[in-house]
């Protein structure tokens, strides 16, 4: 795992600009949990939503963990065992946006007052969730709840660009065919520059797209309903 962790910020360094131009930059912010005690809150998270804290997968290496064990929900059990049945592989895109799977668990970044242009990844597992398996970067969070999110999911392979506005989600933008195996690590990360916006897997760029205003806010990791997932590190690179 410390190996693993070494060669990723090893991998982000060489993606930064030269020396002269890094003096230039706002500093980079690395979190890896190395500070936490596994079984405790996050040190450097706000937790308002969601089931967080400090877990392993080795015994040694503190990580991010959200237990959607614990959402509890029979009716999105039994709207999902429904799609299944009804839509094959396309079900969860079915049950994305009903009211009973309207349950985002979030972790607010505390290291990070405010978030503009620049590059932000996060190093994640999922590692379970009947209902969902999503996970995200979320961004331009605002003191009144709304917010943006890019998501990654192991259940149907794509990303998804969403917006919530006094708590309402709308879907901007999916890209479908984008490969996020389940049980196994995965870098996502998202690009801002003003309205502009991309988002890449794995260091492959998948999708594209406009944000209905320039971003301001804080940042964080969402989840959904019952996932389960690992975070390993965040790097927030501004601009």
């Amino acid at each position: 795992m410390r190996l693993t962790l070494a060669l990723f910020i090893v991998a982000l360094a060489g993606s930064l600009p030269g020396a002269a131009a890094a003096q230039q930059a706002p500093e980079a912010v690395f979190e890896d949990f190395t500070q936490d005690t596994v079984g405790a809150s996050p040190l450097a998270f706000e937790t308002p939503v969601g089931f967080w804290s400090v877990g392993t997968v080795d015994g040694v290496k503190p990580l991010l963990f959200e237990d959607g064990r614990q959402f509890k929900s029979g009716s999105a059990n039994l709207l999902a065992d429904q799609a299944k049945a009804l839509y094959g592989d396309r079900w969860a895109e079915f049950v994305d946006d009903l009211s009973e799977t309207a349950y985002y668990p979030i972790a607010v970044f505390k290291r990070l007052e405010n978030f503009s242009n620049g590059r932000i990844t996060m190093r994640f597992m999922i590692i379970g969730g009947d209902v969902d398996q999503d996970i995200a970067i979320m961004f331009n969070y605002k003191t009144n709840g709304d917010y943006i999110a890019i998501r990654s999911d192991t259940q149907e392979n794509n990303m998804l660009l969403y917006q919530w506005i006094q708590g309402q989600p709308t879907s901007l933008k999916r890209t479908r065919d984008v490969p996020t195996s389940f049980g196994e690590w995965h870098d996502q990360t998202l690009v801002v520059y003003g309205t502009q916006m991309s988002a890449f897997l794995d260091g492959k760029k998948y999708m594209d797209a406009d944000l209905p205003e320039p971003v301001s806010g804080r940042i964080g990791v969402w989840a959904k309903t019952d996932t389960v997932a690992l975070i390993d590190a965040l790097v927030v690179e501004p601009e």
